[in-house]
């Protein structure tokens, strides 16, 4: 199995831009800080995922347990080293960009601008907006920093 992962404030606050932009969608007039109250909003999404407990208020064991999962189970990639995480996922599964247009796709993904990316604001950490969704997903950012140091331990498989 192999990821791709962003801090977890940063994804949470492009997903609010990129909801705001949903034409049919109820975050279209939330603010940001309204959306973080409510009930649009998951926290702690990968942890939640990795553990499948959707619901209901997460503890340090899934904690533990979504760690294991990304140390026994996981190639990790970063958003912000994306260019080695693609590098690693293909030398993983073996795969091989063997015409110009698997190169050029691959050039395209990694550093043209995103065609849908929607501009925003970066918070600032020390904001109030930035320490509530710290807050809300300590679990998602502990998991965050614990995959950084997998990303680089991980570097011994690519690198012998």
């Amino acid at each position: 199995m192999f990821t791709m992962l962003r801090h977890p404030v940063d994804r949470l606050v492009s997903l609010y831009f990129s909801e705001t932009g949903n034409e049919d969608g109820s975050v279209r007039t939330m603010s940001l800080t309204k959306w973080i109250k409510s009930p649009e909003i998951k926290d702690n999404w990968v942890t939640r995922q990795l553990t499948n407990e959707m619901d209901g208020a997460l503890t340090a064991a899934h904690l533990e347990t979504a760690k294991e999962i990304l140390r026994r189970r996981c190639i990790i990639g970063l958003l912000e080293s994306k260019d080695e995480s693609i590098r690693r996922f293909l030398a993983f599964f073996k795969l091989q960009l063997n015409t110009d247009k698997a190169v050029e796709c691959q050039d395209r993904i990694l550093h043209w601008g995103w065609r849908n990316k929607i501009s925003h604001v970066v918070l600032d950490i020390d904001s109030p907006v930035y320490q509530m969704l710290g807050e809300m997903n300590a679990f998602d950012i502990e998991i965050y920093h614990f995959a950084q140091k997998l990303f680089v331990h991980q570097a011994n498989l690519f690198y012998s």
